[in-house]
């Protein structure tokens, strides 16, 4: 999959989303525990025929799967529009924590996430890299 493509895709997924709360899993359904950050990497991912992932974002980290490759947060690694941007479980987020990268070459990165701070509906932020354990790239 192009650069190109994963960019327009991501921003099209904000465009339809900003501002609203994603409840639904991806193909999974409707998530029990309500909009979470993980309903929109799961969202996005649909959008580009990618299964949907189970489990709390901090699960996650360091675990690539047939369609997505695991690139470790280390010097030299270049982010780019479309990956998704996994934070370890950690005292600030006991989940962890992921966002979709829509501008990988600013810092600090621009994402679209959900319910950080807790309950907030998808919209643009700011995630700084040092939080960042690695990124989740479409193949």
């Amino acid at each position: 999959m192009t650069r190109r493509r994963r960019r327009r895709a991501a921003w099209s997924c904000y465009r339809g989303v900003a501002g609203r709360y994603l409840y639904t899993n991806g193909e999974i359904g409707v998530n029990p525990d309500g909009a979470q950050c993980v309903n929109v990497l799961n969202t996005y991912w649909a959008s580009l025929g990618i299964p949907s992932r189970f489990g709390n974002a901090g699960d996650w980290v360091g675990r690539p799967t047939r369609y997505l490759r695991w690139l470790p947060s280390t010097p030299g690694v270049r982010v780019v529009a479309g990956d998704a941007a996994c934070i370890s479980a950690s005292g600030a987020y006991p989940n962890g924590h992921v966002a979709l990268v829509l501008d990988g070459s600013e810092t600090p990165l621009v994402v679209m996430g959900q319910n950080s701070p807790t309950g907030t509906p998808c919209q643009l932020a700011g995630m700084n890299p040092y939080e960042i354990a690695g990124y989740l790239r479409p193949v």
